[in-house]
C-alpha cells in the first residue's frame, strides 16, 4: 500500500529508517512496486512539540515507552 505523511517537528527531528522512502521536507511517500501490493493509501498528519518521529518498516519497529 502507498503511504504519505506530512509532518510538524517544533524541536526534535523526523528520521526516515526506510530504502524506499522519499523525503521532500516534512513530506514524506512511498510508491511501493510488484506483484505483492495493494491498491490504497494511507495518509499520516504527524505533528510533535519536542522529540523524534521516526519512519520505519514493521519488522523494525520498537514498542514507544510511556
Amino acid at each position: 500500500v502507498a503511504a504519505e505523511a506530512d509532518t510538524d517537528v517544533g524541536i526534535g527531528s523526523v528520521t526516515v529508517a526506510v530504502d524506499n522512502l522519499h523525503r521532500d521536507g516534512g513530506h514524506i511517500s512511498n510508491e511501493p512496486a510488484g506483484a505483492g501490493v495493494k491498491d490504497g493509501l494511507i495518509e499520516l498528519h504527524v505533528k510533535q512539540g519536542v522529540g523524534e518521529i521516526l519512519f520505519t518498516e514493521g519488522a523494525d519497529c520498537e514498542p514507544s515507552s510511556g
